[in-house]
C-alpha cells in the first residue's frame, strides 16, 4: 500500500511534506507509510486518498505480499523439502 502512495504521489509531482500537510500527518510518518515500516490508521488512508484524488480501494488494490492473487513469498527455510501442511486447501500428507 505504501507504494502505491509514493508513486500516486510521484506520479502528480507532489512532495512528502505537501501530501503529508494536506493530510493532517508529519512528512517522516508519511515517509514511513510509503516505505511500509508504518501503517495508516483509516482516517489517513481516507485522508491520503482524498488528497492523491483517488480512492481507497485504488490505494489498498497493491495489497501485502500474501495478499489473495498474489503468488506466495518464496521461504527459503522450507523451499525443496516437499513438506506439506495443514493450511487452505486442508490436511495434506507428505509426499
Amino acid at each position: 500500500m505504501g507504494a502505491a502512495v509514493a508513486r500516486l504521489r510521484a506520479a502528480k509531482g507532489l512532495t512528502q511534506q505537501a501530501v503529508a500537510d494536506a493530510v493532517g500527518i508529519s512528512q517522516p510518518h508519511l515517509a514511513n507509510i510509503e516505505s511500509g515500516r508504518d501503517g495508516p490508521s483509516v482516517a489517513t488512508l481516507r485522508a491520503l486518498a482524498r488528497a492523491l484524488g483517488v480512492t481507497v480501494d485504488s490505494l489498498l488494490q497493491e495489497g501485502p505480499p500474501d495478499a489473495p492473487g498474489r503468488p506466495p513469498a518464496h521461504n527459503a527455510a522450507t523451499a525443496g523439502h516437499g513438506e506439506m501442511t495443514e493450511g487452505a486447501r486442508g490436511p495434506q500428507e507428505p509426499r
